[in-house]
């Protein structure tokens, strides 16, 4: 796996970043405007898989930009927790550090797609960015036990790795509370995605999104890539 072992990740924090409400397109391409900046190609997973297809225009976006790999079915058995004996990583870690024993551990821990997605990703000098789509497909107490776990974004920020998750409804509070970062869409039936109201419901950075706003006049202030608000 292309994780770096490190107690204090180099270059850039990553993030856990949460997106929900209404509006399939809406929810989806702010998840990719997220990904997509600083870092052109990236991992994603639809977790709803033929249950809930994604809207055309941005699955086909997704396709594109994940580059490094995709997953359009996810089985919930796939972002289930691994048990994983201490013993198991002694001869894996035989001059490492108590840090690097116990992030490997961890890391050994998280779901199997999570994992996976990580392997495929960019040499460990770069972040990694994983987007997983439609959460909320999955079992109520799998979402709820997985993603609401500190443990496992504390493993995967350790990691490097920035994960954004999109969750059409409203969540768990165990969910909502787990991510750095939660912004809220609501759609405008009849009007473009970029129209949507979204708000920012936890991200201290985030002054001027406390309030709902179009989501096309947050867009530059979010740093993301301006040519998507014209799909």
């Amino acid at each position: 796996m292309s994780f770096e072992l490190s107690s204090r990740p180099p270059g850039e924090d990553p993030q856990s970043i949460l997106i929900y409400g209404s509006g399939d397109a809406a929810i989806s391409m702010l998840a990719l405007g997220f990904a997509q900046r600083g870092r052109p190609q990236f991992a994603w997973a639809n977790c709803a898989g033929s249950t809930h297809e994604l809207e055309l225009r941005t699955r086909e976006l997704l396709d594109v930009h994940a580059g490094v790999g995709r997953w359009d079915s996810v089985e919930p058995r796939q972002l289930e927790p691994q048990s994983v004996r201490p013993e198991a990583v002694d001869d894996l870690v035989e001059m490492g550090t108590d840090t690097s024993r116990s992030l490997l551990l961890n890391l050994l821990r998280l779901p199997p797609l999570l994992q996976e997605l990580v392997s495929i990703t960019p040499p460990l000098s770069d972040p990694v960015t994983i987007v997983l789509t439609r959460v909320d497909a999955l079992p109520a107490g799998l979402a709820r036990d997985t993603f609401g776990d500190p443990s496992l974004h504390d493993t995967l920020h350790r990691g490097r790795v920035t994960l954004v998750v999109t969750f059409h409804g409203t969540p768990a509070l165990p969910l909502l509370e787990a991510f750095d970062r939660v912004f809220r869409i609501e759609e405008i039936r009849g009007k473009h995605w970029a129209d949507s109201f979204v708000w920012s419901e936890r991200d201290p950075a985030e002054i001027d999104l406390l309030l709902p706003q179009p989501l096309r006049d947050t867009w530059s202030g979010l740093n993301l890539n301006p040519s998507l608000l014209t799909r």
